[in-house]
């Protein structure tokens, strides 16, 4: 079972109780900055991570090795029998959700 989560802290409860599976956090702000229909090429996270190092203070680097990492388990997901998404219906979660 795969959990994808939408932060840091719902993941940090999901641990404390009795869910089974694996946590995927998903930690991405697709309300901030640029977004493209492809995240993942490479002239498009570069401009991305130049904005969110800009205006938010988020390392470049940081970001970039951040999404590469969280993008290929989330290609992982055929492995599991099931997949839950936890998320919440205010305007950041639904982003996420839409792009997921």
């Amino acid at each position: 079972m795969l959990h994808i989560v939408n932060g840091d802290a719902t993941a940090d409860k999901l641990k404390q109780g009795v869910v089974q599976g694996d946590i995927l956090v998903w930690r991405e702000l697709y309300t901030f900055g640029p977004v493209f229909r492809d995240m993942s090429e490479r002239g498009n996270r570069a401009e991305r991570a130049g904005y969110l190092e800009r205006t938010l203070g988020i390392p470049r680097e940081e970001y970039i090795r951040s999404s590469e990492e969280q993008e290929a388990a989330l290609q992982e997901f055929h492995r599991y029998d099931e997949v839950i998404l936890w998320f919440e219906h205010d305007l950041f979660d639904q982003t996420m959700l839409g792009c997921l």
